[in-house]
């Protein structure tokens, strides 16, 4: 807790250095007040409009990522560091000839090895559990805060599906939202037998974008630790975020376009 009340009194980036840092040319010059049917046009949210619909979404979410950021990286930093934490402890328990346990499968927690082990495979039980659940937190965010952008700048199809950066294909959204489905049904996911149509679509996105198939089962528990892995190459979030930031600034550019096209 001490360390996440430190990083929230981290000042935030402000917005003209969020702009910089992530080279949003669409916010650069700001944007003028409009009108509409001889009235103040307002956005979604109900706030003054400036600019293209893009604009202000694009605003919007600027604005959110400054004063979340701090809590989402916590997050972050935090799966990570169970997940050394974790590693460490395995070489040390292989090299002490003791085998590993899946802790989902709490009986064998507590029929495995000896007494005096028991406690030690109790922690590493609370890390691997706390790595899915800060993981899963993570992704939850990102997939809202992604679908909230969307939303506000009225992407279409083509634009969320298009738009850089893209693995295999895919892209940065479309893997973000897939894996936030997963973590939203994620017991639903590990019963399934066979995927119903919506498993299956979003199932069918990340296997895409990772060059390898899920698995079932409990394997599907680690999804949103093996999403975070890819966006952000191995534990980078500012790569993830300047990722992130590069396909919502493409969105917005060609939503722009669209409409100055269809006037």
């Amino acid at each position: 807790m001490s360390n996440c009340i430190m990083s929230l009194k981290n000042k935030p980036l402000s917005y003209q250095e969020t702009i910089d840092r992530y080279d949003l040319a669409l916010l650069r010059n700001g944007g003028q007040l409009i009108l509409e049917n001889g009235d103040i046009a307002r956005t979604k949210w109900g706030d003054l409009r400036f600019g293209t619909v893009a604009f202000n979404g694009l605003w919007r979410m600027v604005q959110h990522w400054r004063f979340n950021a701090g809590v989402v990286r916590e997050l972050f930093d935090t799966t990570y560091a169970m997940g050394k934490e974790l590693e460490s402890q395995r070489k040390a328990d292989k090299g002490a000839g003791r085998g590993e346990v899946r802790f989902y499968d709490m009986r064998a927690v507590e029929e495995h090895a000896d007494p005096p082990s028991y406690v030690e495979r109790e922690k590493l039980a609370a890390l691997e559990f706390g790595q899915e659940t800060y993981s899963s937190c993570t992704i939850l965010f990102l997939s809202n805060f992604l679908q909230q952008f969307r939303d506000d700048v009225e992407a279409t199809d083509e634009a969320w599906k298009s738009s850089g950066p893209l693995y295999n294909g895919i892209s940065f959204g479309q893997v973000v939202v897939a894996a936030g489905n997963g973590v939203r049904h994620n017991d639903e996911w590990v019963k399934a037998k066979l995927p119903d149509k919506r498993q299956a679509n979003s199932t069918r996105v990340l296997e895409t974008a990772f060059g390898h198939s899920l698995g079932g089962g409990q394997a599907l528990r680690k999804l949103p630790l093996y999403t975070l892995q890819a966006l952000s190459q191995l534990g980078r979030f500012d790569h993830m975020s300047a990722s992130m930031f590069s396909f919502a600034h493409q969105v917005a550019l060609t939503m722009d376009a669209a409409r100055s096209s269809a006037e």
